[in-house]
């Protein structure tokens, strides 16, 4: 049961570095995912965060999933743990409708929902539909930093660029000319 949380990620790393010999890359590893989530939640901390719906095949994440947590730390509002959707389920259409998406992201694997209400929502009439790599995502592990990080640069692109752009050192030196 390692995958309700992004703390059960880091604790499941450690367990299987532990099991296969390889205690301090997997420490290693660890740091630089909890360093790489950080940077991410630091970025859109005080954003407004907009609705999110993540979807496949009919089921979404809802709260208590390591899915709900990637969204929420993205910046996003998961609109499923708004309806009262704990684990794994199926999402309604009059959810969706209720609920109204302002981004809906779905695995590649997936295909993106058509038809109504999704065609209604603030997310297909303002062209906000994300795809994310469906290993890196559904799967509870150090990767799940990529597709948080997608999502962070989708929802808050300036406040995103602007929080990369100060912890990238600047007096790095430059070519003199000759």
């Amino acid at each position: 049961d390692f995958g309700k949380s992004l703390e059960d990620i880091y604790a499941k790393t450690e367990l299987f570095g532990r099991m296969v010999g390889h205690c301090e890359e997997a420490e290693r590893t660890v740091e630089r995912t909890r360093t790489r989530v950080e940077t991410v939640r630091e970025a859109v901390e005080g954003e407004e965060r907009p609705r999110v719906l993540y979807e496949f095949y009919n089921f979404t994440a809802g709260s208590e999933t390591f899915i709900h947590e990637i969204i929420e730390t993205a910046g996003g509002d998961n609109i499923a743990a708004n309806a009262g959707i704990e684990s794994y389920a199926r999402i309604s259409e009059e959810v969706v409708a209720d609920q109204d998406p302002e981004w809906v992201v779905v695995p590649s694997d997936a295909p993106f929902p058509s038809g109504e209400p999704y065609e209604s929502t603030t997310a297909y009439q303002e062209n906000q539909t994300l795809e994310v790599n469906a290993n890196y995502m559904n799967q509870p592990g150090p990767r799940v930093v990529r597709p948080m990080t997608k999502l962070a640069r989708a929802f808050h692109p300036e406040a995103y660029a602007e929080a990369n752009a100060t912890a990238t050192p600047t007096d790095a030196p430059t070519a003199t000319p000759a």
